[in-house]
């Protein structure tokens, strides 16, 4: 990120690295009955999720394994938020089967 201050332009450098954000991968997006979730650090113990987007908590618990498999079995067909940890929060979509 750049700004300009006096007349010269100083650089400021966001990390991407956080203990607050995951890289998150989750996949098949969209998905029918199961999403798998996966990050480049260990997701064990994490609490997860997910929200509907009038805001309702639809499901949540703890991450087991680094290769977790959320089931979406019973959830409607839409647009959702998964949320891990306090901060993360990334949108995947339900089709139909």
């Amino acid at each position: 990120m750049k700004y300009f201050k006096g007349g010269r332009c100083d650089y400021t450098s966001i990390s991407n690295a956080s203990k607050n954000s995951l890289n998150l991968n989750l996949y098949p997006n969209p998905a029918s009955d199961v999403l798998l979730i996966s990050s480049a650090v260990s997701l064990v113990r994490e609490s997860y999720a997910i929200v509907d987007y009038a805001g309702r908590i639809i499901d949540k618990g703890i991450i087991d394994n680094d290769m977790f498999e959320l089931q979406l079995t019973g959830l409607k067909p839409g647009l959702y938020l998964i949320k891990i940890g306090e901060k993360t929060v990334k949108p995947f979509v339900i089709n139909e089967l």
